[in-house]
């Protein structure tokens, strides 16, 4: 793939990104000499259910002009590789966190505010994202370096039924989907997934933003116990503990989210006033501009530390204890289609 020309266009240079997907590659467009990130697939001939980046491709395309959405600006099949060319990005912000523990809070706040906007522009154009989290979140570059960009629509779905034009019928016995650390209960009950459940990953990724830490990382476990376990402590975790140390703004976010019907379109403004009520509570303490998050002021020393193998083995506790008169209940995890990383 280094060295390939697509669309007689851009030039594959340096692989920067590998996934089970395929390969991601900086790239240069030859005419403007405009640095790119190539994404390749391999074609398969017994795909039946069709290339999963071009059905990507599909989804970026419908999501064009939303702020913090990667530019698309070619996609198609060469050499036999599905091929997607888009926007150049820096660093996800987990590669920040595993450099400085967790950020500032009002670095999380702004990144809160931008990533609002970004999940109800692709909520009004009929789409939930479904994953997530901070491997899919992003600075710009250059003059967008205080830009937070929204990746990975691989498993992006629309939530409205394109026949009918209404929202897709509530379902359960749904395969879990997303990523286990910041998952919604739905998903870890198997049901289906609507517009409060990118908001609920999204609160799940601040407060890892801003303790280093969620309740529920670390555990000893294969996938699938962890599955079930994550989303008991999840269910069962009081919000205060959950924002324990953060603002009052971070309780309210998620009371609201938790009260959503399946099919409530989020009140947005709302969610928008408390994190503009949050940043304002802070004027004085810091700047209120993100910086480059190469900016090491833009992170600060570990307030939340790893839990203890006491404190996991409690959650445990806390979890079997609480799901003891639902043993019945309980799902039948070997019978759920594996779709997640942790």
């Amino acid at each position: 793939m280094k060295n390939m020309l697509i669309n007689g266009t851009y030039l594959a240079k340096k692989n920067i990104g590998q996934g089970s997907f395929g390969s991601v590659y900086m790239g240069i467009n030859t005419k403007s000499k405009e640095e790119v990130a190539i994404k390749f697939e391999k074609c398969e001939k017994d795909n039946s259910d069709g290339s999963t980046l071009l059905r990507e491709a599909e989804t970026l395309k419908d999501l064009q002009n939303i702020k913090g959405i990667p530019k698309l600006y070619y996609y198609g099949t060469e050499q036999n590789y599905n091929i997607m060319v888009m926007t150049l990005l820096d660093r996800d912000l987990e590669h920040y966190i595993k450099i400085k523990k967790n950020f500032q809070i009002d670095k999380v706040i702004s990144i809160g505010e931008q990533l609002l906007n970004i999940l109800e522009g692709i909520h009004k154009k009929g789409y939930i994202h479904r994953d997530i989290k901070p491997e899919n979140i992003l600075f710009g570059r250059g003059k967008e370096s205080n830009t937070v960009f929204l990746i990975d629509f691989g498993i992006t779905k629309p939530y409205i039924d394109r026949k009918t034009n209404e929202i897709i019928p509530y379902r359960t016995n749904k395969p879990f989907i997303g990523t286990i650390r910041y998952a919604s209960v739905a998903a870890h009950k198997g049901f289906e997934l609507s517009r409060r459940d990118d908001l609920e990953s999204m609160g799940y990724v601040l407060c890892y933003l801003a303790k280093g830490n969620l309740p529920w990382q670390n555990m000893l476990l294969q996938d699938d116990m962890k599955k079930y376990y994550v989303g008991k402590i999840k269910q069962k975790m009081p919000i205060k503990k959950l924002c324990k140390g953060l603002p009052e703004e971070f309780a309210l976010y998620f009371e609201y989210i938790q009260q959503l019907e399946y099919k409530q379109e989020p009140k947005y403004d709302y969610l928008k006033s408390l994190f503009a009520k949050a940043s304002k509570s802070l004027t004085g303490l810091f700047s209120p501009d993100l910086p480059s998050p190469i900016d090491k002021d833009g992170f600060s020393s570990p307030s939340f530390q790893s839990p203890s193998f006491s404190n996991i083995n409690h959650s445990l506790d806390i979890a079997k204890e609480n799901s003891k008169e639902e043993k019945e209940k309980r799902p039948k995890i070997d019978s759920l289609q594996e779709e997640e990383k942790d």
